[in-house]
């Protein structure tokens, strides 16, 4: 993310802008837990100070690739963002549709049926021990092929794309996967591709 706002009250209302302007929209993160291997693996990767957010009107630290290197910081970020969005500022561009936040273990959807007034309940189907987004993506994918007929995951990492193949074939619905940025960014077609290379790749 670059050109960073003041504070974290902004940075939520940003990065809720970038959210897919969809009818239902999953946000799925990976999970931090003390005791687990991919505990040692952030902390291998290097690691920095914990940060804390005493609520919205907390300045955003400059530093903020440094800021993302603490599991710690990102776990407040993320209960902080599900704050701010769950605030009836927030209903009327909740109005009509369904976002689903991966927080912990469990997944929140949030939605407003009048504009007015945000609603917040727990969606038991799509709660899970995982901790990695990649394989929490692919129960999501399955939960919404039960209403949509196109899924589209938004993701730079390879693992999700290949794990997309993988499951496609089980997953009644039309999948593409969002990936790039710039003129780098690209729209693929997951059951196509599964078709031509799918079997021999996963």
């Amino acid at each position: 993310m670059t050109s960073l706002p003041d504070n974290f009250a902004q940075l939520a209302a940003k990065v809720f802008c970038m959210l897919p302007q969809e009818q239902r929209v999953g946000f799925v993160t990976d999970t931090y837990k003390d005791q687990s291997i991919k505990f040692a693996e952030h902390d291998r990767r290097g690691t920095s100070e914990p940060f804390l957010i005493k609520g919205p009107s907390t300045k955003v630290p400059k530093d903020w690739k440094s800021f993302l290197q603490n599991s710690k910081n990102k776990e407040q970020l993320l209960r902080l963002l599900l704050a701010e969005w769950q605030k009836d500022e927030y209903a009327a561009k909740l109005h009509g549709r369904e976002l689903m936040f991966v927080c912990g273990k469990e997944c929140i959807a949030l939605t407003s049926n009048d504009g007015k007034e945000v609603k917040r309940r727990v969606i038991q189907e799509l709660a899970s021990s995982q901790e990695e987004a990649d394989t929490r993506i692919i129960l999501h994918c399955c939960h919404a092929s039960n209403a949509e007929k196109d899924i589209i995951v938004r993701s730079p990492d390879t693992d999700v794309f290949i794990l997309l193949l993988y499951y496609c074939s089980r997953i009644d619905a039309n999948m593409y996967f969002d990936t790039g940025n710039g003129d780098k960014r690209r729209l693929l077609n997951i059951k196509t591709l599964f078709n031509i290379h799918g079997t021999e790749l996963c």
